[in-house]
This record gives C-alpha cells, structure tokens and sequence, in this order.
C-alpha cells in the first residue's frame, strides 16, 4: 500500500511543496491539474488505491459538480476490490491447509467496501439516477449493510419521481433495518438525520404511499393512510415544516361520507341578492343563515348588491325571517358617554348576526339562548365578537343581549359553541380545550375547565353545538386548509367527550361530507340511534342536510 502512495504523494509534493502533509489533504486542495494527473495515475496502476485517495479524489470530483467521474470511480474501485475479494476465496478454497488461521474473505467484513458503495449511492441519489442508485442499494442489502438512512433516501426519492411500487419497497426495507451507528460519523454525515426517520420521515412516506400502493378507490388503504397522518401530527416533536406538509396533504386524503344528500335550499344565480347558507337545528326547527355574498372559484367574496357582507336569520318551511332586536339592557349600553366607545359599529364591513348556535337551556327554563359572531356588535371596531341572544319562538324575534367578553382581550372571537346552556360552552380546542361558563350578570365567560388537547388539534376550531347521547357528548369541529388562488379546504372531525366534559374519549379521522368539495361549514348535528344528521352548507351558496348511518361513522375512528 506504501508503494501505491508514493506516486501521488510525489505528485503533491511537487505541486504544492515538499511541506504538504497528506494528512491534512481536503476536497477543497485539489485543482484540475492534480485530478488530471492523479486519473492517469490510478488507470495505469494495477495495484488499489488507498480508500482515503478514492475518498479525497471522489469527493473533490464530486464537490466540482464532475459526477460522471466521481461514478466512475468508485465503481473502479468497488470492481477491483471485489476482485481481490473472489481471488483471496479462491486461494483459501484451493489450499484451505495455508489458510486455517486466515479470516475467510467476504464483502460482508470489508468496511472500505460498504463505505465505497454508500458514497456511489449518494452521489446517484444526488444526480438523480435512480435505477443506479437502486442497484447498489441492493448489493448492500445482498451484503448485509444497508441501514435504514440510505433506504430511506431512496425511498423518498422514487415516491418524488412517482415510482410508487418501488419507494413502498425500500420503505419496507427502511422500516425494518437497523439504524446506522451513531459513532459512524461518515456514514451519518452522508444519510443524516438518524432518529427523526423511525420519529416521523418513514411514517410520512408510508401515509403517501399507502394510498398510491393501496389503490385510489380502496377505502380501506384510504382510511389506513389517514390514521397514518394522524398518528404523525400527535408527536409533539414533529418539526414545524414536515407538520405542514402533512396537515396540507389531508385535503388529499380526507374520507368523504358522500351519503343520501337533502338539499333544503338549492343554489341561486349570482344575479340574486340573498343565498341560502348555513343550517343549524333547534328541535324540529331548522334555522337557516341566508346571505347576501357568494364565494368565487378563487375562493374570493363577492357582495351581490351595496358594499357590505350582511347576514339574515330564516326558519326553513315556512320561510319565515327572524327579526333582531335590542334588549332594553342591551340598549343602555349603546347610549355612552362622549368619547366612550359603543358596543354598535354601523360603520362595520359585516352587517347581522353571524354562524348562530342555539342551545335550549333546561337549568333556566327551558330559554333558548343563541350565539352569533358579529362585526356590527363588538366590543372594538373591526374586530369579531360573541353576541348573546334569546331567541323568542313565538314571535320569531331574536333579543340581543350583550356582547359577551372572551378570555383573551382584542381578540376575534367565533366558533365558541354551547354544551349544555350557559353553564358549559367550548371556547377554544388547542392547546387545550377550554371551556367555560357565560356570566348573564357580567356578560362574560370565565373558562371553568382545561382539558388537554393533542396535537393533531392544533388548526381545529368550533363548528357544531355538542350533542348529548348515550352518555356522550358528541361535536363535530373542522379545520381549515388555505391554497392559493384556490377555495379554502374544510375538513371535519367528530370529538366525542365523556359526560361530564373533562376528558376526551376518541375523536375520528378528518372527513368531507361531499366528494371533491372545498368549503363545507357545518353548524347542525342531531346524534339517534339510528343515525347522525349533519347540517351544512356548501360555499354559502346552499342549505343542505346529510343522514349517515352508524355502521359508516364508526370507520371514521381508528
């Protein structure tokens, strides 16, 4: 091995001085003419190359964006180390009495060989040459020192080229070998990143390529990919940009019920002033928001007529509007000193009361209490409050109440949902599940109770009033997914907490109602024994209502 080194060593030291130590050699020492000379050296020498020579040569090639050399190299190398493997077999076959006491010679116990052929496979993965890189990936696994970093890689990168048989493939190799050593800084400097593959990346690529191995129409593989996903964003760990990655790739995804639809109110022309919107129940009432927007393809609001968004109430049937009106108390708080700020904003772009809850409270009399989100009443101008109101049925007016203070001072606040009347509504689902009780007296809610919330929780918002059955309360909650110049994508989730609203018990994977839809927002729920009844909208364009039997629900819970 000393006479193979003297050559280059002369070659450097007459280029760089008889000083140059070879120890100190890097990638970044070597220039055009020392690659020049030392490629002829190497070609015309029969004898190997020292694995450091291959090392600092390969990686300077490498480093100057001379791949194509860089490849030839070490598959040289590789060639005439095998070489000498087969013949040293051969001799110790031939005379096995001379070699009794010498190791037998195997590629398996060569670790110039494992790391040669890791470097050959990182410079085809970096190029982009995956058959090649598939190739020696495989002798490793034949040698029996492929780790689970470098399977990954190659995994990832035909999931990327849609190579979806072969990534699931070399997934499966991944997940089932061993991590490499964590005082090979080599071959971890080459495949980095060793405990976050087993944590999350190798889950991340088994939730994609489950559902391309799986088949597009199979809900099983659907329904498995989705579990997948959200068994990744439970790790508290996950880094921030691969939880976005997997939060975005829901919309993908999501499982749609895709039952029996009933349209209640159907789609209007844009050259109408007011659509039908979003429903929600109140017995065997069904109330109806009824707006006088509509949403573009581009996922844009357009006001149909005057230069404000403006929201009205209607009990579908009879069609009946609902009027809204100001209670005396409420009244007292609009007439205010000079220079004090009005709960009343006339001035605001969002006219009406918006997204309404009604809840019938048994603990006061049977009152019918609603929620609304509103602009025009707010405790500051241009932000979103919660807007009190009793609902009197029998002249179908809607008396406000107050503007209801939230936790959290100058925030806008929506989708607080009622429990069970006054006494038990869900302000917030991350990172904890607040909820709280609405002081009639102080007009304000106090958070009574925190209920640890997953991380999977961490984009979920209110969307249905909780529904009491069998002992549990049931909510439906969605999340948002915004894509640009598209529709925002709305996906929901049913959370089901025990009776006594502390703890939860199971929540389902992420669902659409219809297929291919975007912006779904659902406010009714009706939980019998037969079934559960979703009421929602579609693009604030159309009132409709989905029944679903048990047996369906139950594969939205893993």
């Amino acid at each position: 091995m000393l006479m193979a080194l003297l050559p280059i060593s002369f070659i450097i030291q007459k280029i760089y001085g008889p000083a140059y130590n070879l120890k100190s050699w890097s990638s970044a020492s070597f220039t055009p003419r020392v690659l020049s000379l030392e490629k002829s050296y190497i070609a015309s020498t029969p004898s190997l190359p020292n694995v450091t020579e291959i090392y600092l040569w390969a990686g300077s090639l490498f480093e100057q964006g001379d791949f194509d050399e860089a490849a030839k190299l070490y598959e040289e190398w590789i060639m005439r180390r095998t070489r000498q493997h087969q013949q040293k077999q051969q001799q110790q076959q031939q005379h096995p009495q001379q070699h009794l006491q010498t190791p037998a010679s195997s590629l398996a116990d060569d670790p110039d060989m494992t790391w040669c052929i890791q470097r050959l496979l990182k410079v085809h993965l970096s190029t982009g040459r995956l058959a090649d890189a598939q190739r020696w990936a495989d002798m490793l696994q034949q040698v029996g020192s492929l780790r689970t970093e470098p399977a990954y890689y190659l995994c990832k990168a035909l999931r990327e080229k849609g190579e979806f048989a072969r990534a699931y493939y070399y997934y499966l190799l991944a997940a089932n070998l061993p991590l490499q050593a964590a005082s090979d800084e080599e071959a971890n400097a080459l495949f980095p990143a060793r405990e976050r593959i087993h944590e999350y990346w190798l889950r991340y690529e088994e939730s994609i390529l489950w559902w391309h191995v799986g088949g597009f129409t199979d809900r099983y593989a659907l329904l498995h990919r989705l579990t997948l996903s959200m068994q990744m964003l439970e790790k508290p760990g996950l880094p921030l940009d691969l939880r976005q990655c997997v939060y975005n790739d829901l919309q993908h995804s999501a499982y749609s019920l895709g039952h029996y639809v009933q349209v209640l109110q159907a789609e209007k022309s844009t050259e109408e002033e007011w659509r039908f919107s979003t429903p929600t129940f109140l017995g065997d009432h069904t109330l109806v928001r009824v707006v006088n927007y509509y949403v573009s393809d581009d996922g844009s609001y357009h006001v149909s007529k005057g230069d404000k968004v403006n929201t009205r109430l209607m009990v579908n049937g009879p069609e009946e509007y609902l009027n809204v009106d100001w209670s005396e108390r409420f009244r007292s708080t609009l007439t205010v000193p000079e220079g004090k700020d009005s709960f009343y904003h006339p001035e605001a772009y969002v006219w009406g009361l918006e997204d309404t809850r009604v809840v019938i409270d048994s603990h006061r009399g049977d009152t019918i209490f609603t929620l609304s989100a509103s602009e025009e009443y707010s405790r500051n101008a241009g932000t979103m409050n919660q807007v009190l109101g009793i609902l009197d049925m029998s002249n179908k007016t809607l008396w406000i109440q107050g503007v209801i203070k939230g936790p959290r001072e100058n925030r806008h606040e929506k989708n607080w949902v009622f429990a069970e009347g006054l006494a038990h509504v869900v302000y917030d689902w991350y990172p904890t599940i607040q909820i709280g009780s609405i002081n009639l007296d102080e007009l304000a809610l106090k958070v009574h109770t925190a209920i640890p919330a997953p991380e999977s929780f961490r984009n979920m918002r209110g969307s249905t009033n909780g529904v009491l059955y069998n002992h549990e309360w049931w909510f439906v909650t969605h999340s948002v997914i915004y894509r640009l110049q598209q529709m925002r994508k709305y996906l929901h989730y049913l959370v089901v907490l025990n009776e006594d609203l502390t703890s939860i018990l199971r929540y389902s994977l992420p669902f659409t109602f219809e297929h291919g839809s975007d912006v779904e927002y659902c406010l009714g729920l009706k939980v019998e024994a037969a079934n559960l009844t979703f009421g929602y909208s579609v693009r604030d364009r159309s009132t409709r209502v989905m029944t679903v039997p048990w047996g369906d629900v139950g594969q939205l819970f893993p």
